[in-house]
């Protein structure tokens, strides 16, 4: 087990199995700070394949660690962002399943994070596609931001498994096509949202301003992992959104389906998409320069 010191960021290695379920104090031998840890109790064989679920929905969380689970493999969930990195560094699994939009901070800008920490360079991700319309998509994804591969809500059941299996080299499994599963029967739901009360404008309930921000992110994350090609054709040309017309109509009419109790998902989407938009914009024009 690896902790990390609060003050100066070093790194150390401990026996869990000395200290499991304990609480102890540490002083940095770099800066002399003194912080508690608690050490965790070690629920699954030493050697045995371990893999982080980040994602928003708890019940599609424990769906995944029951797949999982049947599959011979550890896991821990986190349902935000803001403790993927704590968990991957103190856990230290090999592979990572995150939400492309995942509440706390977004899935593809994690990704971005655990590529640029070379103490994660190891780690497998794995980008779960917020994909909620199957019949949406006839291609495969243009962008991963970094990961390795992404697997659709719908098709965990059949795939997950055998991908993880396939990228750690670490399980031996039968394909989906060898199990004869049939995608479209998965045991596995997609995560259905909650229809909230119509926000009236800024006046509309926090929470229901915050889950129509999060589905707007999910709508964009997926228009732009999907259509990379009209995304990049369109800030070249700057015909961005006569280009994405049909994927963003696709968008809206998602939005009314999954939240019909909220108005204002155009405007939802559109601010969601022109933040994707710049940050792919940016990474053409600074590929650009540094050509």
């Amino acid at each position: 087990m690896v902790i990390e010191c609060p003050f100066c960021s070093t790194r150390f290695s401990f026996d869990q199995r000395r200290l499991d379920g304990k609480r102890v104090k540490i002083r940095c031998a770099k800066c002399g700070g003194v912080f508690s840890q608690e050490i965790r109790a070690e629920q699954y064989p030493h050697n045995q394949l371990r893999t982080l679920v980040a994602h928003g929905d708890r019940t599609l969380c424990l769906a995944i660690g029951d797949l999982l689970t049947r599959g011979g493999i550890g896991w821990q969930a986190c349902q935000n962002g803001m403790r993927v990195l704590p968990s991957l560094k103190s856990w230290t699994p090999e592979v990572l399943l995150i939400d492309v939009a995942l509440p706390g901070v977004p899935g593809f800008r994690l990704v971005e994070q655990v590529r640029n920490d070379s103490y994660l360079e190891n780690t497998k991700v794995i980008l779960i596609s917020s994909s909620y319309n199957r019949k949406a998509y006839k291609r495969p994804p243009g962008d991963l931001y970094g990961a390795d591969a992404c697997i659709e809500v719908h098709r965990l059941e059949s795939d997950l498994v055998p991908l993880i299996s396939e990228l750690t080299g670490r399980l031996r499994h039968k394909t989906g096509s060898e199990e004869q599963r049939d995608p479209g029967q998965s045991g596995i739901a997609e995560p259905a949202a909650t229809p909230g009360k119509p926000p009236g404008g800024d006046s509309a309930p926090a929470a229901d301003r915050e889950k129509a921000r999060q589905l707007a992110e999910m709508i964009a994350a997926d228009i732009v992992l999907f259509h990379q090609d009209l995304v990049d054709e369109g800030v070249r040309s700057g015909r961005v959104y006569d280009l994405l017309a049909d994927p963003i109509a696709e968008g809206h009419r998602t939005f009314a389906r999954r939240l019909p109790g909220i108005s204002g998902g155009e405007v939802y989407l559109r601010l969601a998409l022109e933040k994707m938009i710049a940050r792919r914009g940016n990474e053409l024009f600074q590929a650009k320069q540094q050509k």
